[in-house]
């Protein structure tokens, strides 16, 4: 005769909630390749512009083109982007171009300074410029932004916060 087994019915299982401790995403970061920037101040860093100066150097054997460095900013008071003006006052190639402002988040934006040549190994290309405001206003604060992290000293120092790409691609410095 057939045997027939009772269904048994289990107790159900509470699982207690693990709790995730939240991650912080970390700055994209790259240190390899033969490009890297320093950066010195110009002297004037005030409520209206902040001066400086940067250079890309090749440390490489091997000539580079395709080079683009971001300088980052963070607005102030709450102004637009597209209020913020990232002046050339001179570049040692002369054939250096600037584009944006391009937001990255709702405060974040950057300029990106190309340099159209290419730059032979071992040598270094200069640029000195300034960050202020299109109308001149004294509510202009370069503290926060993260191209300045770390402060600027009066002479050349390396800086890994004024990123360096090639053909549009990280290959020196971090992003916020």
């Amino acid at each position: 005769a057939p045997t027939t087994v009772a269904p048994t019915t289990a107790p159900p299982t509470t699982v207690p909630p693990t709790t995730v401790p939240p991650t912080t995403v970390p700055p994209t970061s790259v240190s390899s390749g033969n490009l890297r920037v320093t950066v010195r101040s110009a002297g004037t860093d005030n409520n209206q512009q902040s001066q400086f100066h940067f250079r890309v150097v090749n440390q490489g054997t091997q000539p580079q083109s395709g080079i683009s460095v971001r300088i980052y900013f963070m607005r102030d008071n709450s102004l637009g982007g597209d209020m913020y003006v990232l002046e050339k006052y001179w570049d040692q190639s002369g054939v250096a171009t600037i584009s944006g402002p391009t937001r990255v988040t709702n405060d974040v934006f950057y300029f990106t300074v190309s340099f159209n040549g290419t730059l032979a190994a071992s040598s270094s290309w200069e640029y000195q410029g300034a960050l202020h405001l299109s109308n001149w206003d004294q509510s202009f604060s370069s503290a926060n932004d993260f191209w300045r992290s770390g402060g600027l000293g009066d002479s050349f120092a390396p800086t890994t916060t004024i990123p360096v790409f090639q053909n549009g691609n990280l290959v020196w410095g971090s992003t916020p």
